[in-house]
């Protein structure tokens, strides 16, 4: 089968390999329906080794680059092994996030923060390519009459839930730094949260046009947010800049929560911290929870309705999209049907 598979910086091939077959008891194969392109792809892509391995093989995958890029998932059962806890025929969403259940972190339940933690797609083959193996238990049902475009949004709705988690956003004034996929996903579910206004931010007038369009109270640059004052800001773009704007942004006594990542120095403005006594919290990725919750919501359809422009692509696209030799519109989705 063909797969889109990540060899090096800015040396991303689709490669014909072997098709994936179940060899434990817990391994589901599934046939790929559709594949989000996240910005950490892109990321890989461009600025990678960030989190392939390329030294020594993943200690939960045993794999090493090349690794088939791909992690925002829908597609059908079509193998499971006899402890997989799902049946063949039934259409998933696969949680990306591996952990190894041995851990402190595992064992109260912190998945994501294990301390061997991998993500299908890039320390495991992904779901760029027709089929993928993934753990059955990771696995959450989704109904078929959810449409592909929503339902492959499933995994950066679940980013955006556990973003949230344990946070009110009734009533406060919510700003999100960094319009991409994940950000639209945490305005979308912090105006179903009840927020009293989303303002966007971010450098491309194009993603701030579909901001408003999707129904935040405004859209600014990076140079708007010193005038905010938001209760709540999350910082999504993983930019160098992103985590100085949204200091800049948040109010005394405010919240920022931090879900870009990038590695190397970010510049911020301590002292707003201080005397502001801003509370900063780090979110990373998700959990089952986050999954089941994500795919419930999506289901009865109180989140997905916003933000919802999307390009639907072929692997061919996607390899140039992702070495920059194309491009689509700021703020639009990117998936990918192999």
């Amino acid at each position: 089968m063909e797969a889109l598979r990540w060899h090096g910086r800015f040396d991303v091939r689709i490669d014909d390999v072997p098709t994936p077959t179940v060899d434990s008891p817990n391994d589901v194969v599934i046939a790929v329906e559709a594949c989000g392109v996240c910005g950490s792809d892109v990321e890989e892509a461009k600025h990678g080794p960030l989190v392939i391995p390329t030294v020594r093989p993943h200690p939960l995958s045993g794999q090493i680059a090349p690794i088939t890029l791909g992690h925002e998932i829908v597609g059908r059962v079509v193998e499971a092994g006899e402890r997989a806890g799902v049946e063949v025929g039934t259409r998933v969403v696969p949680t990306p996030v591996v952990w190894c259940g041995e851990c402190q972190a595992c064992l109260t339940g912190a998945t994501g923060r294990c301390e061997k933690v991998g993500v299908v797609g890039l320390t495991s083959d992904g779901g760029l390519a027709k089929f993928v193996r993934v753990n059955g238990e990771h696995c959450v049902p989704i109904h078929e009459a959810v449409p592909t475009a929503i339902a492959v949004l499933a995994e950066p709705y679940a980013v955006a839930i556990h973003a949230l988690k344990g946070i009110d956003v009734a009533d406060q004034t919510v700003a999100v730094v960094g319009f991409g996929s994940v950000g639209a996903c945490v305005a979308d579910v912090a105006l179903a949260g009840g927020a009293g206004a989303v303002v966007a931010i971010d450098p491309d007038s194009r993603a701030r046009n579909r901001a408003l369009a999707g129904g935040v109270r405004a859209a600014v640059p990076p140079t708007g947010a010193i005038d905010l004052s938001a209760q709540l800001v999350f910082e999504a773009s993983g930019a160098r800049r992103g985590l100085a704007t949204a200091v800049e942004a948040v109010a005394p006594g405010g919240t920022v929560v931090l879900l870009g990542i990038r590695e190397g120095e970010n510049p911020v403005m301590a002292s707003k911290i201080v005397f502001g006594e801003v509370t900063v919290i780090g979110r990373v990725g998700h959990d089952l929870d986050a999954m089941r919750v994500s795919v419930d919501r999506l289901s009865g359809g109180s989140i997905g309705s916003r933000f919802r422009e999307h390009d639907v692509v072929d692997l061919a696209f996607a390899k140039s999209y992702l070495t920059g030799n194309q491009e689509s519109q700021r703020g639009r989705k990117v998936i990918v049907q192999p």
